[in-house]
């Protein structure tokens, strides 16, 4: 957005690096549980420490359309990735249910989807890499910061399904994902009223993000309430028609789609911490919500098995708002220059 569009492919190297490292934490929970004997678990993990580096690194064409402005662009790219993995995942499940199939299907096609969209937009802008300059070296030790405090939400993404197969078995693993998954991209179409609201955000100096941020998530939280009040209306159509195997699982998807209701609240309000560059706090909040997450899901399972799930999947993205909310209203600290995110 400032000009320095160069920034992104001297990141990227970076990213990579960091993002590889990280790595180390599921190649080791790999090792353990192939020590355990537990093939399954080992592939799993081994695939989630290969593909996240490449996601989350390639992703940055994301932020870039963003801060070019380009939110149409954007927003064609984010159906298209969807489309590139959604697509696969529904053939997996009905083909091959089993978790190891659907871990590979979701983070292979991310993976792969994020490069060639990346590359795409690489030749789009032709862009050349920059020097690091004074004005975009805080910028780059705080995308270090990021990427490392991401390992935690990037496992969460498929640490559900996991718990499901590990906890309730392998015949309602399709369920809940057919059931979680549908609701969940309906509604999250409205991320990209997230993505459009980030160089907003960044506008903003933490103090007075900190005066508007509570609206702005209630009037995304009420958005994203509607949208899942039309979808419990058209969920029995859309079962019947295109999902008939699953129609008595009905009231599974309602509920799940105002578990999804949470979940997009929670990113959005994620977005906005990011956005405020306060980087101890990004890392605390990094660390503690996925965990409660799992928390959540665990004791949902134990409670009330797969409904339980879907609840405590809701619980775990209640508890991100809350916790994102109260990080910024009482928490101070240094932030990086206000010129680099302006």
């Amino acid at each position: 957005a400032s000009g320095d569009e160069g920034f992104v492919l001297r990141s990227i190297k970076s990213q990579l690096t960091w993002n590889t490292l990280v790595s180390f934490i599921p190649l080791c929970a790999a090792i353990y549980y192939l020590y355990k004997g537990n093939l399954l678990y080992t592939g799993m993990l081994v695939i989630l420490a290969i593909a996240i580096p490449y996601i989350t690194t390639y992703n940055s064409y994301s932020p870039f359309l963003i801060g070019k402005g380009n939110f149409r662009q954007h927003f064609l790219y984010t159906t298209a990735l969807s489309l590139i993995y959604v697509v696969p995942m529904l053939i997996v499940i009905y083909a091959i249910p089993n978790p190891l199939a659907l871990v590979c299907t979701y983070y292979t096609t991310n993976a792969i989807g994020n490069y060639l969209l990346f590359k795409r937009v690489i030749r789009q802008y032709a862009l050349k890499e920059h020097p690091v300059t004074e004005k975009t070296e805080p910028l780059l030790a705080y995308g270090k910061k990021l990427s490392i405090s991401n390992i935690l939400p990037s496992m969460l993404t498929t640490i559900d399904t996991i718990l499901v197969y590990h906890f309730i078995g392998p015949a309602y693993l399709a369920i809940y994902t057919i059931t979680f998954n549908i609701p969940e991209r309906i509604i999250g179409v409205l991320r990209t009223i997230t993505s459009a609201a980030v160089p907003k955000f960044s506008k903003h100096t933490p103090e007075s993000l900190r005066g508007v941020i509570g609206g702005k998530v209630l009037r995304m939280f009420l958005v994203a309430s509607f949208c899942s009040f039309l979808y419990i209306l058209c969920a029995p159509f859309l079962f019947h028609v295109f999902f008939p195997s699953y129609s008595d699982y009905i009231t599974l998807t309602r509920i799940a789609s105002i578990s999804a209701v949470f979940a997009i609240t929670a990113s959005f309000a994620l977005t906005a911490l990011i956005s405020s560059h306060q980087s101890i706090i990004v890392h605390r909040v990094n660390t503690l919500y996925p965990l409660i997450s799992i928390i959540s899901i665990v004791t949902g399972i134990a409670l009330a098995g797969i409904t339980g799930a879907i609840i405590g999947k809701g619980i775990g993205a209640l508890c991100t708002i809350l916790i994102v909310l109260i990080a910024m209203k009482y928490t101070r600290t240094p932030t990086i220059p206000q010129e680099v995110s302006e």
